[in-house]
């Protein structure tokens, strides 16, 4: 018994990042991408994906500020710490690279300037120590 398959003929869609015309790909074994994969992709490879998700296209963008990045502090689209540019415009001069600025509610993504206050490294440290857990043997957990 011969068992044929049909074939199916996708037209190429255009790449969103540079613009050229792709059609489906093979995967690693050698398999072609299903049509439905192939619907759902938007670039014709991954490093066009990775140039495209970088700044404002990138998901941790949102309304022109990046989130979900080390430990929830909020960054302005060119990267610098929003909480730090809100206690710099609060003092009105810029902050020195050993100045820290601490969250009052610990709470990172509140840049209240009410929220703010500025420490030394020792001092946040010393913050943020009295009040993290430790085991039995006295060592941060």
């Amino acid at each position: 018994m011969i068992i044929r398959m049909r074939k199916i003929i996708t037209p190429d869609r255009i790449c969103d990042q540079c613009g050229k015309p792709y059609n489906r790909g093979r995967r690693p074994s050698g398999q072609l991408e299903s049509p439905a994969e192939f619907r759902t992709r938007r670039f014709c490879k991954k490093a066009c994906y990775q140039e495209w998700n970088h700044g404002e296209n990138s998901h941790y963008y949102i309304d022109g500020f990046r989130h979900g990045h080390e430990g929830g502090y909020i960054r302005h689209s060119d990267g610098s710490y929003v909480h730090r540019s809100v206690m710099a415009e609060k003092l009105g001069r810029p902050l020195t690279a050993d100045e820290h600025v601490h969250h009052i509610d610990e709470d990172t993504a509140n840049n209240d300037p009410d929220n703010l206050e500025l420490t030394t490294n020792s001092e946040h440290r010393a913050m943020h120590a009295a009040t993290q857990k430790r085991n039995v043997e006295g060592r941060f957990s």
